[in-house]
This record gives structure tokens, C-alpha cells and sequence, in this order.
């Protein structure tokens, strides 16, 4: 999970998350979407075979002091596909599973209220 500090007045502007690896997950492996800051990076991140890989959507107040542009980047990282590992491992007899369509890059949503 990425979270912003509150309390930091630099995450008011820029919120950048480093060296995350999210593996198998069912959902998002790597997913920002709040109103805060105007600018996101994630930077080397290993995004392996999640539900619903990476994003990130954002949405500002429309005041003065968010007056630049909406950024969102995704730097010096790799996402891989299906794994060897099996989603549903015994022949989907037994355990926990979920057989669901997958996608590694979920795409960006930016917004202004």
C-alpha cells in the first residue's frame, strides 16, 4: 500500500514510493487513488503476476494552491506477466482461489473537483 504522510508539507506536492514488490496479488499489486499530492512516482517496482498489476488515480481540489498540472509516473520498474506459480494450484480442487482475467498496467485516471 501506498500511503502519504499528512503531516509532511512535501507530500502536499510530490509523493514518490521506491522498491515495492508485490507479488500474486488478487487485486492491485501497486495502487494509488486519493486526493493529495499533484505529482506520484513509483520507482523500482517488481509488479509479478497480480490481478490487477499498477495505477494510479488522483484527484485535486480545483484552489489555488494546485494550480500545476496532475502527474503520475512509473519509473526504473518491470511488470511480469503469469508466473510458473499456478493461480489455482490442485487442479482447483481445494484452497483459495480465484481464476480471473488479468492485466499488468491499469490505466491512470486524473481528476479535478
Amino acid at each position: 500500500m501506498v500511503k502519504q504522510d499528512f503531516a509532511n508539507p512535501k507530500h502536499k506536492k510530490c509523493l514518490q514510493a521506491t522498491g515495492l514488490i508485490a507479488y500474486k496479488n488478487t487485486m492491485q499489486g501497486a495502487f494509488y487513488q486519493r486526493s493529495g499530492p499533484s505529482k506520484i512516482i513509483f520507482k523500482d517496482f517488481k509488479i509479478i503476476d497480480n490481478g490487477l498489476g499498477v495505477g494510479v488515480g488522483m484527484a485535486l481540489p480545483g484552489s489555488v494552491e494546485y494550480n500545476e498540472g496532475i502527474e503520475g509516473h512509473i519509473t526504473d520498474s518491470k511488470i511480469y506477466g503469469e508466473s510458473p506459480a499456478h493461480d489455482c494450484p490442485q487442479a482447483g480442487k481445494g484452497g483459495y482461489c480465484f481464476k480471473l482475467d488479468k492485466c499488468g498496467l491499469m490505466a491512470a485516471t486524473y481528476s479535478r473537483s
